[in-house]
């Protein structure tokens, strides 16, 4: 909670893998950090949020197979997340082009002026 963190979810795995003691430690690192200035990110444009900073330390203290056990549920979510998106965009542009087929075998059966009511029988 000290750290406005929205993703709980991470937060939970954070401490089940890594521990009250460590977690509570890491949180007093931040407030360190923070009371020394703050972290900025990688381009300097602004200053990471207290999440983002507890986030920085761990990744820089844990190994990469923990950072990836970590991370795992999101890295899941986010695949499903893209998935989702490209399978609207397909449907979205498959909806599309059935839209223009329509229109075109509207627009080749429906006469196009006054004249051509009066000349085409129907």
């Amino acid at each position: 909670e000290k750290l406005n963190e929205p993703k709980q979810n991470l937060m939970k795995k954070i401490l089940e893998l890594k521990g009250k003691v460590y977690v509570l430690d890491l949180v007093a690192q931040v407030e360190q950090v923070e009371q020394s200035g703050g972290q900025f990110v990688a381009d300097g444009t602004r200053r990471r949020t207290k999440g983002g900073v507890f986030l920085n330390l761990l990744k820089s203290q844990v190994s990469k197979e923990e950072w990836d056990k970590i991370f795992e549920d999101e890295k899941e979510v986010r695949k499903r997340r893209k998935a989702m998106k490209r399978r609207l965009q397909y449907k979205g542009e498959n909806n599309q082009a059935e839209d223009n087929l329509q229109q075109e075998e509207t627009s080749k059966t429906l006469p196009v002026s006054y004249k051509d009511c009066l000349t085409n029988k129907a």
